[in-house]
């Protein structure tokens, strides 16, 4: 980011490279913008970094103090020194991926971390040889600080910790928007839509279609209908069809706009 933004700009360096960033950007950001590589799967433009998952781990020096710190959540600094491939940090990536590995054996984004880090064997004999979740908490924080009606969180303590919905039954919240499953870096959210509803599978809700009132086809759950109708007032006409036939009556619309016109200029 540029001078221009107005922001407090420091220096730091990243891996012997000298760089100039935003106060308020993380070191992971700022090494990204570099092109450097530093795995994260608790990170998301969208919701920022969380610490997590702990892959992201990289050294630093502060104050004369050399640590391990979650570059995700760790903010860049004037004259920080960040050291991103150090045998220490690999040897950190190395245990963490090890421990995803047994916690989520079946997700690809874990498996493809421990194929490029080198790490064949989990940590210990995972519980769960289909498990995808790794506990990142991508989800809890879409739904709760982006979406805001807060049908998942997380639950128990230990081994026994998991995200679901309050005594994993069926939601009362829960609209069906699946914005929890585009932000989960490891697949582990299941939704099937059917004839009859779409079926939030790893939440155990199903929610009701919207019929679209011109055509009669089906294109959003009606739960998640009403919750736009609410947030967006001055378009709740628009939520009465399905994007399909939205698009037909804009463009009938148009043309009978192109017609009056043209019958006006003749007169």
């Amino acid at each position: 980011m540029s001078q221009d933004s107005g922001e407090k700009m420091v220096k730091l360096t990243i891996d012997g490279q000298e760089v100039q960033a935003c106060s308020g950007d993380t070191v992971l950001e700022v090494a990204r913008q570099m092109g450097i590589d530093i795995p994260a799967l608790c990170y998301h433009p969208v919701l920022g970094g969380a610490g997590a998952c702990r892959v992201c781990m990289v050294e630093v020096v502060a104050w004369g103090r050399r640590r391990m710190v979650a570059s995700c959540v760790y903010p860049a600094r004037e004259g920080l020194e960040v050291y991103t491939n150090t045998e220490k940090v690999l040897r950190s990536r190395r245990s963490v991926i090890s421990m995803l590995l047994a916690k989520a054996p079946a997700a690809k984004a874990v498996q493809e971390l421990a194929t490029k880090y080198g790490v064949t064997e989990p940590a210990y004999e995972p519980i769960d040889p289909e498990g995808r979740c790794i506990l990142c908490g991508q989800c809890v924080r879409t739904c709760n600080e982006l979406i805001k009606v807060g049908a998942v969180n997380f639950a128990h303590r230990g081994q026994e910790r998991k995200v679901g919905t309050p005594y994993d039954s069926e939601s009362a919240v829960c609209l069906g928007c699946g914005a929890c499953q585009n932000l989960c870096p490891t697949g582990n959210i299941r939704i099937r839509d059917k004839a009859e509803c779409r079926a939030m599978l790893t939440w155990h809700t199903d929610l009701a279609w919207q019929m679209c009132s011109r055509c009669g086809q089906r294109y959003l759950p009606a739960r998640l209908v009403e919750y736009l109708r609410k947030s967006l007032p001055a378009g709740a006409e628009l939520l009465e069809v399905c994007p399909r036939c939205r698009r037909e009556g804009t463009a009938e619309d148009f043309a009978r706009a192109s017609v009056t016109a043209e019958q006006n200029s003749e007169l």
